[in-house]
């Protein structure tokens, strides 16, 4: 049961068939791949302007003694 609305179609068609049942107005599929994909493109954008991913790769590369 933990992953049933991870699935867009599913998960709107189900909302829809309770929506249906409470009188109320259907919506349409949302895609949730889209709204992630564009919010990861709006953080890695912050990232890169934000951050110095040099000095980042630098201490990832350093051992620790």
């Amino acid at each position: 049961m933990h992953n049933i609305f991870h699935n867009d179609r599913f998960r709107n068609r189900w909302l829809n068939m309770v929506r249906r049942k409470a009188g109320l107005p259907q919506r349409d599929e949302v895609s949730t791949y889209e709204i992630k994909e564009c919010s990861f493109e709006k953080l890695a954008e912050a990232c890169i302007k934000n951050l110095d991913i040099k000095a980042i790769l630098e201490m990832i590369n350093t051992p620790i003694n």
